[in-house]
């Protein structure tokens, strides 16, 4: 059980969008993370481009360090537990870590919002950009994981955009989250 839990975290952490509030189902294709986000949100981190992010920390002196030849040894240690990870990742999941880490092109945006009063909900907004393939291994692989014994899943159309939802089933592996909801 705890598996399932662990995948069902992972997979709520690489949703195109996690959608939590109605705001974000009418907002426009320029509005930015922040935008998006309702009024009374608790607290949010925001990265406007990742790819900007990747470059400038290549550049940086956090970069520079990485490229140190004396690192070298260490980074190599470093990158085979990622390769035996990312092909556990693979197996159980359907995608390796390179191509989680490829996922966001463009903005990413997290939030908590206090939905209701004293409950905290969890918000992801990832431009995933190209990498739809990727996406839809995941939701497959997040509908495969909870339809039927975990949660019970429905949708519902709001102005032409499919939102899906999760109902999460009582007591099962002391799931924090009532429902999970996405949409695309």
């Amino acid at each position: 059980m705890k598996r399932t839990w662990l995948a069902t975290t992972l997979m709520i952490f690489s949703l195109a969008q996690v959608f939590l509030c109605g705001p974000a189902a009418s907002a426009d294709d320029d509005a930015t993370g922040a935008q998006l986000l309702p009024k009374d949100t608790l607290l949010f981190f925001s990265v406007p481009s990742i790819p900007d992010a990747k470059t400038e920390f290549k550049e940086s002196l956090a970069g520079a360090l990485f490229r140190d030849p004396q690192l070298k040894p260490i980074l190599e240690d470093i990158q085979k537990k990622i390769d035996e990870l990312s092909e556990k990742l693979e197996a159980e999941v359907g995608v390796t870590i390179p191509e989680l880490l490829a996922v966001p092109e463009g903005e990413l945006t997290f939030a908590l919002v206090e939905r209701p009063t004293r409950k905290l909900a969890p918000i992801l907004m990832v431009d995933y950009g190209d990498n739809k393939e990727t996406i839809e291994k995941l939701l497959k692989k997040l509908h495969d994981g909870l339809d039927g014994d975990i949660a019970e899943h429905s949708t519902e159309d709001i102005k032409d955009i499919k939102v899906h939802v999760y109902t999460f089933k009582e007591n099962t592996d002391d799931n924090p989250f009532k429902n999970l909801v996405y949409f695309n």
